[in-house]
């Protein structure tokens, strides 16, 4: 199982009210107070809501606001997709690129089940605009659904930049004479 929740906004800052006697209450700190949630419940896929736990070493913990969170659970699932390389801006006037070239044509994602199934692919997408040498970078990756269309989904781990090889030459202008090239003319 997962947290399927965006973790920033289900875990949002809390506010816990310590009582404790004043000869401690100078040396009391912020780090000193401890906010947890226990995942013991979540048995399967679902929208939970778990109580803050709250506790000091130093006092007593009267109120925790808020005093619990509301989180999302779906199944952890991985799922292998292809890599593609996306070209997009123009080449400058007298330079042509070759075939994209990677070291890797899949990549493995990994997250809540409902984010990834509508993956389908990773482009890396690659500019060439006023490029006028080959490239030969790390290119991050772009996660798109079946229509093309950028998804944003939080995985387990980060997805690894793909490295990209494109070959890009000056073009060169030959004269070819016709006759001289074409034997076994009478």
């Amino acid at each position: 199982l997962v947290v399927r929740s965006d973790r920033n906004q289900a875990l949002k800052s809390i506010t816990v009210k310590v009582n404790t006697e004043l000869t401690k209450y100078a040396d009391l700190d912020p780090s000193d107070i401890t906010a947890s949630i226990s995942l013991r419940g979540v048995s399967g896929p679902g929208i939970y809501t778990i109580l803050i736990d709250a506790t000091t070493p130093d006092g007593t913990v009267v109120s925790v606001s808020p005093s619990e969170v509301t989180i999302e659970v779906d199944s952890l699932a991985s799922k292998r997709i292809p890599v593609e390389v996306s070209l997009y801006g123009e080449l400058p006037d007298g330079y042509w690129s070759g075939d994209p070239e990677t070291t890797s044509g899949t990549v493995e994602i990994e997250g809540a089940l409902k984010d990834i199934s509508s993956v389908v692919k990773a482009v890396c997408p690659v500019d060439l605009t006023d490029r006028t040498e080959s490239y030969n970078e790390s290119t991050s990756v772009e996660l798109q659904n079946e229509a093309g269309e950028a998804v944003n989904v939080t995985l387990l781990g980060e997805i690894p930049a793909i490295p990209v090889k494109l070959k890009i030459l000056r073009m060169a202008q030959l004269p070819v004479n016709v006759d001289a090239a074409i034997t076994g003319r009478e």
